[in-house]
């Protein structure tokens, strides 16, 4: 399938290059500007007020992945279509997901989906529960929860993982296979 073909290719090319590249280096220090003290005519000293920090960026379908897997994505034709995370019983508010596919030849029956959302405490076990409920799969490792649907997906990884919910303190992220978890490169 050539869904899981672009997948599994981008995780084995990235993978390569980390094992080859050894330790990632230090993110270069920065500081804060100094403040600037500008004399005023008749009025002594002034300090400028340093500049307020831009909001933070949001997670599109465009920044949430690697730009090499879109660029790949955007080569064989494909597009996506934005929509939210669905929570519990609506969606999670500031979430994406995103469903990339061939939607301009109407064959869009291999689609990939990835998904981020910021979440609290209350709603992530409230989730967690649902899913379960439902019959998917709770695996704990360490500070990360993982609900899948495992085997019951119509496509799944090396591992025998399907659709897959990764749950950290902050956030969760959801992909068609655990694998795809890898790619989703959010929160930065």
């Amino acid at each position: 399938m050539r869904r899981a073909f672009v997948g599994a290719a981008f995780l084995a090319a990235a993978a390569s290059l980390t094992a080859c590249s050894g330790p990632a280096p230090a993110p270069p220090q920065t500081s804060q500007p100094a403040q600037t003290i500008t004399p005023q005519p008749g009025t002594g000293t002034n300090v400028q007020e340093p500049e307020e920090s831009a909001e933070p960026e949001a997670a599109t379908c465009e920044n949430l992945l690697p730009p090499t897997l879109i660029t790949q994505f955007e080569d064989m034709g494909w597009s996506f279509q934005q929509s939210q995370l669905f929570g519990v019983d609506a969606p999670l508010p500031d979430s994406v997901q995103c469903t990339w596919g061939d939607y301009e030849s109407h064959s869009s029956e291999a689609v990939q989906i990835y998904a981020y959302s910021p979440i609290d405490e209350a709603t992530a076990i409230a989730m967690q529960d649902a899913l379960v409920a439902q019959g998917w799969t709770r695996e704990d490792d360490g500070e990360t929860v993982y609900i899948t649907a495992g085997d019951r997906s119509t496509v799944v990884d090396e591992n025998g993982y399907g659709m897959t919910y990764k749950f950290v303190a902050g956030a969760v992220t959801y992909a068609d296979t655990k694998q795809g978890l890898l790619l989703v490169q959010w929160p930065r």
